[in-house]
């Protein structure tokens, strides 16, 4: 387990781990060659599931299309193409290639995202934060489960996310599909 899934385990303690999934398979459906290690490691000794009520890591294995990776991914795909159209894109994606994928989403609508960037190893992937129905998109340069240790710890701030409430916290997990 890397240090950034230490602290978030010690944080905020996931339920029973649910095992794991085909990796392969979700980044081919994803169009990428993989996902980060840190996502995988987190996703399935956690699960799909929100942080403190607020922050949900979405995985694909979940029924429900709101919290589903690859249902929110075709979703935001499509929302983000018709939305830049008509307004720019954050700077972090100027270069041919770049792009974004979701890994999680904030109760207030608020989208995390992967910075992927062309021939950038999948574990040097970025964070970037959208407000979700504005244009103000933040850039944390660490990866997923860093960025949720020390939002958590409370070590980084997000304009978009705010403070998550402290100093106790918890994970609930979603039922997986077909429950």
């Amino acid at each position: 387990m890397n240090e950034a899934l230490t602290e978030l385990v010690r944080l905020a303690p996931p339920a029973d781990p649910p095992g794991t999934w085909d990796w392969t398979g979700t980044a081919t459906a994803l169009g990428v060659d993989r996902l980060p290690g840190d996502y995988t490691a987190l996703a399935d000794r956690y699960g799909g599931g929100h942080f403190d009520d607020y922050v949900c890591l979405m995985h694909p294995g979940y029924g429900t299309a709101d919290y589903n990776l690859l249902a929110v991914a075709r979703q935001q795909d499509e929302a983000l193409r018709e939305l830049w159209k008509f307004e720019e894109k954050p700077p972090q994606l100027e270069a041919a290639g770049s792009r974004v994928v979701p890994w999680g989403i904030a109760e207030d609508g608020q989208v995390l995202y992967w910075l992927v960037e062309p021939g950038r190893d999948p574990d040097r992937w970025t964070v970037l934060v959208n407000e979700g129905r504005g244009p103000y998109w933040e850039h944390h340069d660490v990866g997923c489960a860093g960025f949720l240790a020390s939002l958590l710890a409370g070590r980084r701030e997000s304009e978009i996310l705010g403070g998550l409430p402290g100093p106790e916290h918890w994970f609930a997990p979603l039922p997986p599909a077909g429950r």
